[in-house]
Protein backbone atom coordinates (compact mmCIF):
# COMPACT_ATOMS: atom_id res chain seq x y z
CA UNK A 1 0.00 0.00 0.00
CA UNK A 2 2.89 2.38 0.71
CA UNK A 3 4.14 1.97 -2.87
CA UNK A 4 1.06 3.71 -4.29
CA UNK A 5 0.37 6.22 -1.52
CA UNK A 6 -0.38 9.62 -3.05
CA UNK A 7 -0.08 8.36 -6.63
CA UNK A 8 -2.49 9.06 -9.49
CA UNK A 9 -2.93 5.53 -10.84
CA UNK A 10 -4.04 4.55 -14.34
CA UNK A 11 -5.50 1.08 -14.77
CA UNK A 12 -5.69 0.18 -18.45
CA UNK A 13 -8.10 -2.70 -18.91
CA UNK A 14 -10.76 -3.40 -16.31
CA UNK A 15 -11.26 -7.12 -16.66
CA UNK A 16 -10.00 -9.80 -14.28
CA UNK A 17 -6.58 -8.28 -13.45
CA UNK A 18 -7.50 -4.60 -13.74
CA UNK A 19 -10.57 -5.04 -11.54
CA UNK A 20 -8.42 -6.62 -8.81
CA UNK A 21 -6.10 -3.61 -8.90
CA UNK A 22 -9.07 -1.23 -8.75
CA UNK A 23 -10.33 -3.19 -5.75
CA UNK A 24 -7.00 -2.75 -3.95
CA UNK A 25 -6.37 0.77 -5.20
CA UNK A 26 -9.55 2.28 -3.83
CA UNK A 27 -8.55 1.03 -0.37
CA UNK A 28 -5.05 2.51 -0.60
CA UNK A 29 -4.23 6.12 0.12
CA UNK A 30 -3.94 7.07 -3.57
CA UNK A 31 -4.73 10.54 -4.85
CA UNK A 32 -6.71 9.34 -7.89
CA UNK A 33 -7.59 6.17 -9.74
CA UNK A 34 -8.19 6.44 -13.48
CA UNK A 35 -9.78 3.37 -15.04
CA UNK A 36 -9.35 3.12 -18.80
CA UNK A 37 -11.47 0.66 -20.69
CA UNK A 38 -13.53 0.16 -23.79
CA UNK A 39 -17.26 0.65 -23.30
CA UNK A 40 -17.72 -3.14 -23.16
CA UNK A 41 -20.83 -4.03 -21.22
CA UNK A 42 -20.94 -6.63 -18.52
CA UNK A 43 -22.76 -9.73 -19.73
CA UNK A 44 -22.29 -11.57 -16.45
CA UNK A 45 -20.85 -10.65 -13.10
CA UNK A 46 -17.08 -10.18 -13.23
CA UNK A 47 -14.99 -13.00 -11.82
CA UNK A 48 -12.76 -10.75 -9.77
CA UNK A 49 -12.26 -9.39 -6.30
CA UNK A 50 -15.08 -6.91 -6.81
CA UNK A 51 -17.62 -9.61 -7.56
CA UNK A 52 -19.21 -9.40 -4.11
CA UNK A 53 -20.02 -5.72 -4.73
CA UNK A 54 -21.93 -6.47 -7.92
CA UNK A 55 -25.69 -6.46 -7.93
CA UNK A 56 -27.90 -7.66 -10.78
CA UNK A 57 -28.22 -4.08 -12.10
CA UNK A 58 -24.54 -4.13 -13.12
CA UNK A 59 -25.37 -6.37 -16.08
CA UNK A 60 -25.45 -4.28 -19.25
CA UNK A 61 -23.30 -1.45 -17.86
CA UNK A 62 -19.82 -0.74 -19.21
CA UNK A 63 -17.19 -2.18 -16.84
CA UNK A 64 -15.45 1.16 -16.34
CA UNK A 65 -18.72 2.95 -15.57
CA UNK A 66 -19.74 0.30 -13.03
CA UNK A 67 -16.34 0.47 -11.32
CA UNK A 68 -16.51 4.27 -11.13
CA UNK A 69 -20.03 4.28 -9.70
CA UNK A 70 -19.23 1.57 -7.16
CA UNK A 71 -15.81 2.68 -5.95
CA UNK A 72 -16.57 6.39 -6.01
CA UNK A 73 -18.82 5.78 -3.01
CA UNK A 74 -15.68 4.72 -1.11
CA UNK A 75 -12.96 6.83 -2.79
CA UNK A 76 -14.12 10.14 -4.31
CA UNK A 77 -11.32 10.33 -6.87
CA UNK A 78 -12.18 7.27 -8.97
CA UNK A 79 -12.59 8.34 -12.58
CA UNK A 80 -13.45 6.22 -15.59
CA UNK A 81 -12.55 6.80 -19.19
CA UNK A 82 -14.63 4.82 -21.67
CA UNK A 83 -12.04 5.08 -24.40
CA UNK A 84 -9.86 2.76 -26.38
CA UNK A 85 -6.14 3.36 -25.96
CA UNK A 86 -4.53 4.91 -29.00
CA UNK A 87 -1.79 7.53 -29.35
CA UNK A 88 -3.96 10.51 -28.34
CA UNK A 89 -5.73 8.85 -25.41
CA UNK A 90 -2.42 7.33 -24.23
CA UNK A 91 -0.94 10.83 -24.04
CA UNK A 92 -3.99 11.98 -22.04
CA UNK A 93 -3.62 8.95 -19.77
CA UNK A 94 0.04 9.71 -19.04
CA UNK A 95 -0.63 13.40 -18.39
CA UNK A 96 -3.11 12.53 -15.65
CA UNK A 97 -1.26 9.73 -13.87
CA UNK A 98 1.98 8.98 -12.06
CA UNK A 99 1.81 5.16 -12.04
CA UNK A 100 0.15 2.69 -14.37
CA UNK A 101 -0.96 -0.89 -14.60
CA UNK A 102 -1.49 -2.19 -18.12
CA UNK A 103 -3.91 -5.11 -17.96
CA UNK A 104 -5.64 -4.79 -21.31
CA UNK A 105 -5.92 -7.94 -23.40
CA UNK A 106 -5.74 -6.18 -26.78
CA UNK A 107 -2.17 -6.39 -28.12
CA UNK A 108 -2.25 -3.05 -29.94
CA UNK A 109 -3.73 -1.17 -26.98
CA UNK A 110 -1.26 -2.82 -24.59
CA UNK A 111 1.71 -1.83 -26.78
CA UNK A 112 0.44 1.74 -27.17
CA UNK A 113 -0.13 2.14 -23.42
CA UNK A 114 3.27 0.67 -22.48
CA UNK A 115 5.09 2.79 -25.07
CA UNK A 116 3.37 5.98 -23.91
CA UNK A 117 4.14 5.31 -20.25
CA UNK A 118 7.77 4.46 -21.01
CA UNK A 119 8.16 7.64 -23.07
CA UNK A 120 6.54 9.72 -20.31
CA UNK A 121 8.84 8.02 -17.80
CA UNK A 122 5.86 6.94 -15.75
CA UNK A 123 6.50 3.76 -13.80
CA UNK A 124 4.15 1.00 -14.87
CA UNK A 125 3.65 -2.72 -14.72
Amino acid sequence: MDLVKGERIAIVGLGGVGAWVAELGHKADVAEIHGWGMPMKLKTRMSSGCRELQTPDCIGKPKARWLEETYREIHPQVLCHLKDIHKQTAAEMCANTTFGLVAVDNDESRKTACTAMAEAVNPFY
